[in-house]
């Protein structure tokens, strides 16, 4: 029985570019481990050639002297070794007898002189050795070139279709390529480390290649994210085969599943890692749930109706029956979507008026009255508040920041709200933050993540700036360290804290004054 799947069945409304790259440098450097290769292969029958000596002089323990099978074959095995005392040990350790060994050992001893003698005459170095990773090194960049080098075209082709089943939509929803980049990583160090611990414990030392552990941890983050999501699967059973379109989850249950069952049941595996497919699909599925939840949830309600459109589709092209109905849905969808598209544009369009016609009260109206429907879509909103900054970068602009920054504050996106504060202070460095409450704690957030002179400008002046009458210690302090330790302003932080201690009570001195003590030395 053959399970295939070979493509999620949505329509991807971007390039997958971190998806093609991957594929294409797994190929590349398969066709660079071939050439390699039939290099080896080429220098190891030169060699066994040019040695070649049938004469009864010749030692009996120098066999790859008078047999040419056995010199190309023994080349290949010890060529193919990460260390060569492994190849002679693992010969050795399956001997008991004294006198076998002996006669093992003198053959050996020929074998590592004429493979001495290969490298010396300048045989090609492995790139199968180079990329691989063993697990007792725990060799991070080894864990990456393992996962982009394959055994065989049936081990890239399988890995490399399972890949694209599931991995261009996944890059889709995550939005971000460093973010898509950093999870696949993630999932193969995960993978690659357990599998060293494993080998240890049991006393292995078998090296491993291939994308599988980052396939099953797309099939894992895929369970997460995007469950009901159908793939185009094709199914083979004896004489029968057909495509289906199976939901994701459907799919991790069983391939994951699967592995599991197989690494706790079987012995041998036949040489596949199947540690490695379990950690990646368990691993795969955790990060999403972790780091990515939020994420799932802003774009849940568009994968629904993409889902659903795709349903309507596959009716509408499957069996006549439904057709109708089907496409029904299909036109409303479509008319929805339309009518939704039609009318933000002709929003924008007023919005864009009023901005250039420096008409910035009936933009912020606007812009408020619109409040709650622009923060359904965090990331529209935030497209709309670069438009507005590309037409002009006057209050309207500001105003629509402050909206964004609030939206992102009550979203608990500190990152966020960070990056459009910064394009707003770029603007102005007076800006004002839409809630004064949040100012101490937004400035000490970006102080923490070594962002001084953004948390600099946002607690800078701030009693003029928002227009408060008593000073706040906590405020004054944070102001005068970042002036004194950060900013390379002693003086103004010295200055600071005078004036403020001359207008303070004695509970609020005595801090600003220890403060301006530190300073002064």
């Amino acid at each position: 029985m053959l399970i295939l799947p070979y493509s999620t069945a949505l329509r991807l409304d971007r390039i997958p570019y971190v998806t093609f790259s991957i594929i294409l440098l797994c190929v590349a450097i398969f066709m660079l481990q071939l050439i390699n290769r039939t290099d080896i292969n080429k220098a190891v029958s030169q060699y066994c050639y040019s040695i070649k000596n049938t004469e009864e002089s010749v030692s009996k323990y120098d066999q790859m002297t008078f047999d040419s099978t056995y010199c190309n074959l023994t080349l290949r095995v010890m060529h193919n070794q990460y260390d060569i005392n492994d190849w002679q040990n693992f010969y050795l350790e399956h001997y008991k007898s004294d006198e076998t060994k002996k006669s093992l050992k003198n053959h050996i001893e020929f074998d590592l002189q004429h493979y001495n003698e290969f490298l010396y005459r300048g045989a090609p170095k492995n790139l199968d050795v180079a990329l691989m990773y063993y697990p007792y090194t725990f060799n991070p960049i080894k864990m990456l070139t393992a996962t982009l080098s394959h055994a065989d075209w049936p081990h890239l082709i399988f890995n490399l279709i399972f890949f694209f089943a599931f991995t261009p939509a996944l890059e889709i929803i995550v939005a971000s390529k460093l973010k898509f980049i950093s999870i696949i990583v993630a999932i193969e160090i995960i993978g690659s480390v357990l599998y060293s611990l494993a080998s240890i414990y049991d006393g292995s030392d078998i090296p491993t290649l291939g994308l599988s552990g980052a396939v099953t941890g797309m099939i894992g983050f895929s369970a997460y994210m995007m469950p009901k999501a159908r793939v185009r699967t094709i199914f083979w059973f004896l004489f029968y085969i057909r495509r289906l379109f199976i939901p994701v989850w459907v799919l991790a249950i069983w391939f994951i599943g699967w592995d599991m069952y197989d690494l706790f049941s079987r012995t041998d595996n036949g040489g596949v890692n199947l540690l490695a497919h379990v950690s990646g699909g368990v691993s795969g599925y955790i990060i999403a749930r972790i780091w990515f939840k939020s994420r799932r949830e802003d774009i849940q309600e568009e994968l629904d109706d993409e889902i659903e459109n795709a349903r309507a589709r596959r009716e509408d092209s499957g069996s006549r029956m439904s057709s109708s109905m089907a496409d029904q849905r299909r036109i409303q969808s479509e008319y929805r979507e339309s009518q939704a598209s039609k009318s933000w544009q002709v929003y924008k369009d007023k919005l864009h008026k009023f901005v250039q016609t420096g008409n910035s009260s009936e933009a912020v109206i606007l812009l408020l009255q619109d409040y709650e429907f622009n923060a359904k879509s965090p990331e529209t909103f935030e497209e709309l508040f670069k438009d507005i900054g590309d037409w002009s970068k006057k209050r309207s602009y500001f105003c629509a920041g402050r909206l964004l920054i609030n939206l992102y504050l009550e979203m608990n996106k500190i990152g966020a709200a960070f990056q459009i504060i910064n394009l707003c202070i770029k603007e102005d460095k007076q800006f004002l933050l839409p809630d004064y409450s949040k100012v101490l704690m937004l400035a000490k957030e970006a102080t923490n993540h070594k962002r001084y002179v953004l948390a600099y400008y946002l607690i800078n002046n701030y009693k003029i700036r928002y227009s408060i009458s008593y000073s706040c210690v906590e405020h004054v302090m944070l102001e005068a360290s970042l002036l004194f330790q950060y900013l390379d302003k002693k003086s103004n932080a010295v200055k600071l804290l005078e004036k403020e201690i001359a207008k303070a009570d004695n509970q609020e001195v005595k801090k600003l004054g220890l403060l301006l003590e530190a300073i002064n030395g």
